[in-house]
């Protein structure tokens, strides 16, 4: 392949990295393909600069975090996500300095100065936008919100004259019949590709088969006699939950409410334990002047295999203090026919639910 085909090479896989067009959360230009353009593509020109050689191993690392799942980067290891992004600025820098040295050696001394300027300014604003986007957020601040769209609408101009930039290189290097000769991938170059599509495989695995789960389900209500009886059965509902680790100090951010009515006297609590086997579970507690209402959200991140193991721990605790109610002195014998018919249904979604094999 030419020099002229590497660059081309270079131009469209910086333009499939680097440029993001999404369709319902769809990226119509996928990061990876982008960057195993630029592995390709830096490696016909790694003689050329050694800068070339470190965009290589650069795009390669980022070629498999663009498939892991965005729920690993986003929930597990946030600093992952926070790395591929400090990375992808890196590459840049890479990239636009083995385009200055490539035509520096042909005495291309002003696009190599516009090559130099345009890299500083977009590795600037790619880093001011990354710090903004994270003061703007918490708490949310609209004056920074607009500083961020600013510097995304001047990144994304920085990046389509680089674009232009390496479309000029592309064009004048093609028009010298000398320059045009064929260059060869070393053999490192086949290795590392043959390393990064299997790294790919794994990666496209992990992605299939795992994502994010949720799912909040109503368990039977508790109805007491009396104020004082259901004070009662409250207070000893509470230090049961203890003793399986579950604490009142747990606010969730965004979760969603459990949806019925809402009065004055009416008090919510969400609990979490500290437990691993409720790990990921959440019971909801609604406290009335006589009864308590109970419902459990199970949030699942990781391999699929493992949601139907979440959710048969959440419907076991559901069932547990739906029995736990029933056996309560303090219950109302009115509601017995309701306590029954919740448990029944508890126990029929169980056996729905796969157990493990």
């Amino acid at each position: 392949m030419s020099m002229v085909g590497r660059l081309r090479l270079i131009f469209w896989g910086m333009f499939f990295a680097f440029l993001d067009f999404k369709l319902n959360d769809v990226n119509l230009l996928p990061d990876v393909i982008g960057y195993l353009l630029l592995i390709i593509g830096c490696g016909g020109l790694a003689r050329e600069s050694s800068r070339f050689i470190g965009a290589q191993g650069l795009c390669a690392v980022l070629a498999v975090l663009s498939l892991w799942p965005d729920w690993y980067l986003e929930k597990v290891v946030v600093w992952i996500g926070h790395g591929a992004t400090l990375l992808s600025v890196l590459l840049m820098w890479m990239l636009l300095g083995g385009i200055m040295d490539f035509t520096e050696a042909r005495q291309g001394t002003e696009l190599a100065r516009r090559a130099s300027r345009l890299r500083r300014a977009y590795v600037a604003l790619s880093l001011l936008f990354w710090v903004f986007i994270h003061l703007a957020g918490a708490p949310a601040n609209g004056f920074l919100w607009v500083l961020v769209a600013m510097l995304v609408i001047c990144a994304l101009g920085a990046m389509l004259l680089i674009l232009k930039l390496i479309g000029r290189v592309r064009y004048e290097l093609a028009a010298n019949p000398d320059e045009n000769v064929r260059t060869h991938g070393s053999g490192a170059t086949v290795g590392l590709t043959g390393i990064v599509l299997a790294a790919l495989l794994v990666a496209g695995w992990v992605r299939m088969n795992s994502g994010y789960r949720s799912q909040t389900t109503s368990g039977a209500n508790f109805h007491a006699r009396s104020v004082e009886e259901n004070t009662r059965t409250e207070e000893n509902l509470l230090t049961m939950l203890r003793e399986k680790g579950f604490t009142q100090d747990y606010h969730p951010d965004g979760m969603d409410r459990f949806a019925g009515l809402h009065t004055a006297e009416e008090r919510e609590r969400w609990l979490a334990s500290t437990r691993e086997e409720f790990k990921g579970i959440y019971l909801h507690l609604q406290m009335e002047k006589t009864a308590i209402r109970v419902s459990v959200k199970w949030e699942h991140t990781g391999f699929i295999r493992d949601v139907d193991r979440r959710h048969r721990k959440a419907l076991e605790l559901l069932l547990e203090l739906a029995r736990w109610f029933g056996q309560r002195a303090e219950k109302d014998d009115a509601a017995d026919v309701m306590q029954d018919s919740g448990i029944r249904s508890l126990e029929e979604a169980l056996a729905r639910v796969p157990g493990d094999e």
